[in-house]
């Protein structure tokens, strides 16, 4: 995996602690992660009926998959506001569904 991937994406360069505990804690968290986000990907290759391959394994992107996530939990959130919060326009709720649809 590159250092940018490392650094960047899963926030390595943004760690300060000094304690090794907190540093062993932090690397496990990362690295669960990105056995997550790679579980995720490699889910959806198999919904889509492919097999798993090196060449298709080498597609494989942090940050898409992050953001696929994203899009996962805040789609999730607006079918529940719609469907539990009646204070809210639910026309507001489908713009903002479109704009996320459109990033």
């Amino acid at each position: 995996m590159s250092r940018s991937v490392w650094d960047s994406t899963l926030g390595l360069t943004a760690y300060h602690h000094r304690d090794e505990g907190a540093v062993r804690s932090h690397l496990q968290l990362v690295l669960i992660a990105y056995t997550l986000l790679t579980h995720l990907f490699l889910e959806e290759l198999r919904a889509q009926g492919n097999k798993f391959t090196t060449k298709l394994l080498a597609k494989f992107s942090v940050r898409e998959t992050q953001h696929r996530i994203r899009a996962m939990v805040a789609f999730d959130a607006l079918d529940y506001v719609k469907e539990h919060n009646t204070q809210i326009d639910h026309h507001v709720v489908e713009q903002f569904r479109e704009c996320l649809l459109a990033a």
